[in-house]
């Protein structure tokens, strides 16, 4: 629920309930009831060959039939064979689950949640964790580029190490000539190491990039290894957002305050391009231009009087350019503020009787007990298949998470001020993540790509089935953008849509990226030193 008695640091809030205990014995429970012996499963250790499969017994101790609403296993874990619908009282039933080895690395923790008709366990957790040892280890798994620009050249370096007992050999299948990216591969330590070089491979259509190189080796327990590449190559002439959606009052403002979105005008072709007027329409709408790299790089700050109330379609803004292909664009009006702010409204008595309902301390408060400290444990894939686990935290100088919902209003106006970030940094090494979390109702992928979509936010995506990343970093509220330094401590946490997220996360990012490269620069000294 989004809380307007929080508008100074715009953020949805969830309630945080303590996990329950369905493991201690019950008998004979008014209505369904649902008992797990035991919730959770360790593998311990085991190799990229094992069989990762595993049956928990589900239990209905009610006096009423339990039914099984939903399951959400997570990338990598899927059901084996028929899961159970109904469960009749004193009954058991059976969930078969397994994990698929390439999806895991290191140390990992699957959290499969089950969605039940028992009220007081409406939703369960069950979980398959153990420590997987490969034979070949593959640093970084995929080679993430960020954004390309049409006619840039490009390269990221994946290190193959053998740590079996016996000397291997690997080669590389050659990928299709019409392939996004290049594939090289080169050995360094005969038989122990080999780096894998992957290439832009220009001129670019606007759009997704994705390729996979296939590799064979003469490890039996691992004869292929599969390398993913991927970028995103945006238009010549962007705008982000691409649509008015934000025109509601600056942060922590109300009454009479103006209504505010900024957007930003961007040029990745050869020759400048000038951004020589904006018209808005609608009574009081105002269009101002800002210059920050003429030819290259514009604001456009788009301000209303409270009063305005956009209408559902039609064109908000027009800019006019020197481009002879594109000398005018038009961004049409999103969603409708006049809306969400009644809707806000509405709740206002509501949540505030029911502050009690969210954990102890404000929702910005509870992240921020994690400054300094290391990052609690994560494992998450990314839609793409790349995992989000903290070891990945070590191959970038930050690794920004942005935790929020598909659903929530305060997520949508902050999301391109992270993308913006993102533009900025992604080209330096940083990874941007959007950790998507369920707010009220859950959200297939597809839609949640669909929302992203219309906000022009390029970042890398993760689905967090059941909030349980969410917990573990103490998000109580949505959006949530967290920066992780490389040697995975927490170095900076900002909650909701503050108006100076960009100038705030900037400023550390900077400074993470400073320390980076004295790092670098030492170590390439110390190399180099004679003895």
């Amino acid at each position: 629920m989004c809380l307007s008695f929080l508008a100074p640091i715009l953020l949805c809030s969830i309630t945080i309930a303590q996990e329950p205990d369905i493991s201690q014995e019950q008998h004979l429970i008014a209505g369904p009831s649902i008992r797990i012996e035991s919730p959770q499963h360790d593998f311990g250790m085991v190799s990229a060959a094992s069989s990762l499969e595993h049956e928990f017994i589900l239990a209905n101790i009610g006096t009423q039939e339990l039914e099984i609403l939903r399951i959400e296993p997570p990338f990598g874990c899927s059901v084996i064979g028929q899961p159970p619908r109904v469960i009749e009282p004193d009954q058991t039933a059976r969930l078969n689950l397994k994990l698929d080895p390439d999806s895991l690395r290191g140390r990992f923790q699957k959290q499969v949640v089950v969605k039940t008709s028992d009220p007081a366990h409406a939703t369960v957790v069950l979980t398959l964790l153990g420590e997987l040892r490969r034979s070949i280890e593959v640093t970084p798994p995929s080679a993430g580029f960020g954004k390309v620009l049409p006619d840039e050249l490009r390269e990221r370096t994946i290190t193959i190490t053998n740590q079996a007992a016996e000397p291997i050999s690997i080669t590389l299948d050659a990928p299709p000539a019409d392939a996004a990216f290049g594939f090289h591969l080169v050995e360094t330590i005969k038989g122990r190491e080999f780096k894998l070089f992957v290439n832009t491979r220009p001129p670019y259509e606007t759009g997704a990039l994705r390729a996979s190189a296939m590799l064979r080796t003469t490890l039996d327990s691992q004869k292929e290894l599969s390398v993913s590449a991927y970028g995103i190559v945006p238009a010549r002439l962007e705008v982000v957002p691409a649509s008015i959606q934000n025109l509601s009052p600056p942060a922590g403002e109300t009454g009479d305050a103006v209504a505010v979105q900024v957007l930003q005008f961007n040029n990745y072709g050869k020759d400048p391009v000038r951004l020589t007027g904006a018209t808005a329409s609608g009574h009081g709408v105002k269009a101002e231009i800002v210059e920050v790299n003429p030819g290259r790089r514009y604001r456009v700050v788009v301000t209303a009087p409270p009063t305005f109330r956009p209408p559902n379609d039609g064109t908000a803004v027009t800019l006019k350019t020197d481009d002879d292909e594109f000398p005018k664009i038009d961004l049409p009006f999103g969603a409708t503020p006049a809306n969400a702010t009644g809707a806000r409204r509405r709740k206002t008595g509501r949540d505030a009787s029911n502050k009690t309902a969210t954990t102890q301390g404000t929702p910005a408060v509870a992240a921020m007990e994690l400054i300094g400290k290391p990052a609690p444990s994560l494992s998450l894939m990314t839609v793409d298949g790349a995992p989000l686990t903290n070891e990945e935290f070590s191959f970038h100088p930050a690794t920004v998470l942005n935790f929020f919902a598909a659903n929530c209003g305060f997520s949508k106006r902050q999301m391109p001020k992270v993308e913006e970030l993102r533009t900025r940094y992604e080209s330096q090494g940083v990874r941007f993540v959007n950790v998507c979390e369920t707010m009220r109702q859950p959200m297939e992928p597809g839609e949640v790509r669909g929302v992203l979509a219309d906000l022009n936010a390029n970042l890398e995506l993760a689905i967090d089935p059941g909030n349980r990343a969410g917990r573990i970093y103490k998000v109580r509220g949505y959006p949530l953008l967290m920066i992780v330094r490389k040697d995975g401590v927490v170095e900076h946490v900002i909650s909701g849509n503050k108006a100076n997220l960009v100038q705030a996360a900037g400023a550390k990012l900077d400074d993470l990226l400073q320390a980076d490269a004295r790092n670098t620069s030492r170590d390439k000294s110390a190399s180099t030193r004679p003895g």
